[in-house]
């Protein structure tokens, strides 16, 4: 029997951004030392990986030794100078797809695991869809499958190096 897991926090990620990024910091707080942040975002959209709370929840965590790994695009939002500072300072790591990923299991769109137990889900939907709904919650199974998922997309996936790329021409 599978065991139902714990629903955090539900959000709707584009009316409600202020709320949504409160939890995820709450969910970036969570990872532990030697621990590890996954995320898949399309565009890296500026006014979630730009905004102050986030970037310094991020450098909080890398500051726990936790390993931040964010596999983006096809496209990339201009504006995201704080982002591309931790990533120049080698704090993230950045992968790009030059295709869009295939959404896996067609309910969910852009994700993150966090120690491959806490998971952040977004609706499926297109770039710039007002009205979807973000889920996040804490699990074991989900987390290790996305975790898994994660894995395979960096394989198709080209690892930015701040020593000799540029995010200036994606």
């Amino acid at each position: 029997m599978i065991q139902l897991e714990k629903l955090l926090f539900e959000v709707y990620t584009d009316r409600d951004i202020e709320t949504e990024i409160k939890h995820c910091v709450i969910l970036f707080e969570r990872a532990k030392e030697n621990g590890s942040i996954k995320i898949v975002a399309r565009e890296l959209e500026k006014r979630f990986y730009n905004n102050p709370e986030i970037i310094k929840a991020l450098n909080d965590a890398t500051n726990r030794k936790v390993s931040i790994d964010i596999i983006f695009g096809p496209t990339m939002e201009s504006g995201n100078g704080e982002l591309q500072k931790l990533w120049k300072e080698k704090k993230i790591n950045l992968w790009y797809l030059e295709k869009q990923y295939p959404q896996h299991f067609m309910v969910i769109d852009d994700f993150m695991v966090i120690d491959d137990r806490y998971v952040r889900t977004e609706e499926l939907h297109l770039p710039g869809q007002i009205e979807r709904q973000g889920y996040m919650y804490r699990t074991s199974w989900i987390g290790k499958r996305l975790a898994e998922d994660f894995v395979k997309l960096q394989t198709q996936a080209k690892h930015l190096s701040p020593d000799k790329d540029t995010l200036e021409a994606i």
